[in-house]
């Protein structure tokens, strides 16, 4: 997932940037890097976006979702 998008995710949520990252437990920091692309949120983390704002995900991280999916 871009940053620009999950950006718009949170914010359509109505979320700020402080308040999302007390939602999946990490630093403000973090959740700007993500935002601004310089960093990628690991598989895992992508997957909890996908469920917390009912988008898909693609590609080897639908792979891990689907593992998750059949664990859960």
């Amino acid at each position: 997932m871009r940053g620009d998008r999950l950006a718009e995710l949170r914010k359509d949520a109505g979320l700020t940037q402080r308040q999302f990252a007390q939602q999946l437990h990490v630093s403000l920091n973090t959740v700007s890097g993500w935002e601004r692309g310089l960093a990628d949120p690991d598989d895992e983390t992508k997957i909890l976006f996908a469920r917390r704002f009912e988008v898909p995900v693609y590609g080897p991280v639908m792979a891990a979702f689907q593992v998750l999916q059949l664990i859960a």
